[in-house]
């Protein structure tokens, strides 16, 4: 079974935007394909660093708290 990197970003701002650009740039060094998925349109330098990348144009918000869980 071959493995990937799924990440999920909601990019509202410059500083997301750099944060998730540092994030994939650090996971990168697993050398582990990357899937990025999103509902907000990606710039295409950060879309260059990825393998892949799937828009999703609908807002499927959480109901559920998840607040036992580790922001990182």
């Amino acid at each position: 079974m071959k493995e990937i990197i799924i990440i999920d970003a909601f990019i509202t701002n410059s500083r997301n935007k750099s944060k998730l650009s540092e994030f994939i740039q650090s996971v990168k060094k697993i050398n582990i394909p990357i899937l990025l998925v999103s509902n907000t349109i990606i710039s295409e330098d950060i879309i260059k660093e990825v393998d892949y990348y799937l828009y999703d144009s609908n807002n499927r918000l959480f109901k559920d708290t998840f607040s036992f869980y580790e922001k990182f």
